[in-house]
């Protein structure tokens, strides 16, 4: 049951933490003129999309283990 716990929290706060890195690796980001889905966008901002894209993902596999217990 601890490690379940655990596998909530970690997915939930991994994608707060690859957001945040990727806002920093991001000098042109800014909260008034861009979306949080621009810094994902690989096509415009190749060199650090990649962070926020694997933090998303890695959070979202996470929560879904998570998820298919309880099923």
């Amino acid at each position: 049951m601890n490690t379940l716990k655990l596998l909530g929290i970690l997915g939930a706060t991994m994608a707060y933490l690859f957001i945040i890195i990727s806002i920093l690796a991001s000098p042109w980001f800014d909260f008034y003129n861009n979306a949080l889905s621009d810094l994902g966008n690989a096509v415009s901002h190749a060199p650090t999309s990649w962070i926020f894209n694997l933090g998303l993902f890695l959070s979202g596999l996470l929560v879904t283990s998570l998820h298919y217990h309880y099923l």
